[in-house]
């Protein structure tokens, strides 16, 4: 306890939170309040109500000198959330400590978007909606948040949105912001295929910023001759020969009379996650589609398009499924019947552009190796949403009200 809060000291929160609310009322200062819920996420991540439950087991309180009979569980939510209004400060000011105490040069952005569930309908919060469950979760309404860190992991900035806000839309807002808050310097942003849509790289291209980003597996499929003939440059191998990173160079293109360079990249270890996911998911599209064949044939389903849409849902929506299987419902003597064919040719296909990626970049100066190095830096934003997911109890969100569970996540990042 006492760490976490000479680390709150040293980053400045104290004087920071006096100089945004100066007219905190004294019987319980915001600044203490802030220390003491960083303090306690960063230390023993618990819910509010479990953090003003567990005070009396710890020294936090004889350290920032609130007796805990003082606190309610109402008072303390409240307060934290008169912070929200003051957010991008906050961010502003731990990105300049962040550059004075651990030399971070913030040249990278690093970008990443996910989301967290919520308990309960949460009617008196307009953000959480109902959208894509990355917590498989999807009975309940989700709040999403991007966040953005930079070459060392940093956090930099962050925001939380709708639900069901599109991922690709948060982008160019939240790096425009950090971008002022950072400085004049040049910056380079790295993004993941989710965010890197046509009308995101136009616009990168037209206000001449710096990117690379892989593109979406659809793109890389038109280069699927290519990735069968090579020629493939070895990057890296393994003990035994064997190329762990193999590329190769397509033609640069000029979108927009910007240079940039097509890479294609092999991964052995993209292929060996890629291969056994494809294989579960094939497995099992398979058993549901068995498992509607012997429903038809008993008779459960009787209507040609009840069975025909009962397949397309046992196959679902992953992508690399689609062109695979073929159905039919024809009625027999015995009533109805689903007829299911697999394509081996786009099963094959889809084998072949297992751990194949297309990364698109305009900084034509770095070599390939140094290409596929920066896009695999994104896998630190990935570990950030680990932290706060798992180490520091981010998800659920509890709160009822818009601002409080603004406040959760806030103090969850300052942890």
């Amino acid at each position: 306890m006492y760490v976490g809060r000479r680390a709150g000291q040293l980053l400045g929160l104290d004087h920071l939170f006096e100089r945004l609310l100066p007219h905190a009322r004294p019987r319980a200062p915001l600044p203490t309040l802030a220390a003491l819920s960083a303090v306690s996420r960063r230390v023993e991540p618990r819910s509010a109500r479990g953090t003003l439950h567990g005070l009396p087991t710890t020294a936090l309180p004889e350290l920032v000198g609130i007796p805990h009979g003082r606190l309610g569980l109402n008072a303390l939510s409240r307060r934290l959330s008169e912070t929200i209004p003051h957010k991008s400060a906050i961010a502003a000011h731990l990105v300049a400590r962040g550059r004075d105490l651990c030399a971070f040069t913030n040249d990278l952005l690093l970008y990443d978007r996910t989301s967290t569930y919520c308990e309960g309908r949460r009617a008196g919060n307009p953000t959480a909606q109902r959208g894509y469950a990355r917590d498989h979760r999807p009975d309940g309404k989700h709040l999403c948040l991007g966040l953005v860190v930079n070459r060392d992991g940093g956090p930099l900035g962050f925001e939380s949105r709708a639900g069901n806000t599109r991922a690709a839309a948060t982008l160019t807002l939240l790096i425009t912001a950090l971008e002022q808050r950072c400085g004049g310097a040049r910056r380079v942003g790295c993004f993941d295929r989710g965010m890197a849509t046509e009308d995101n790289r136009r616009h990168w291209r037209q206000t001449q910023r710096v990117y690379w980003c892989a593109v979406r597996r659809a793109v890389t499929r038109q280069y699927l001759e290519a990735s069968r003939r090579g020629p493939w440059q070895c990057l890296r191998a393994d003990g035994h020969d064997a190329p762990t990173l193999a590329v190769q160079r397509l033609p640069d293109q000029e979108p927009d009379g910007v240079r940039e360079r097509w890479l294609l990249c092999r991964s052995a270890g993209g292929h060996l996650k890629e291969q056994q996911m494809f294989a579960t998911r094939l497995a099992k599209a398979r058993q549901r589609l068995a498992r509607r064949q012997a429903q038809a044939a008993a008779g459960t389903f009787m209507s040609r398009d009840v069975i025909q849409r009962r397949a397309r849902q046992a196959v679902g929506r992953p992508h690399d499924l689609r062109g695979i299987f073929a159905w039919d419902a024809q009625r027999t003597a015995d009533g109805q019947e689903l007829r299911v064919e697999e394509s081996a040719t786009a099963i094959q296909d889809v084998r072949d552009l297992q751990g194949v990626y297309l990364v698109r970049a305009t900084a034509t100066e770095l070599t390939p190796a140094e290409l596929w190095h920066r896009y695999m830096l994104p896998t630190r934003v990935e570990a950030a949403f680990r932290n706060l997911k798992t180490d520091l109890c981010l998800r659920p969100i509890f709160h009822s009200k818009e601002a409080r569970g603004d406040a959760h996540v806030l103090f969850a990042v300052l942890a």
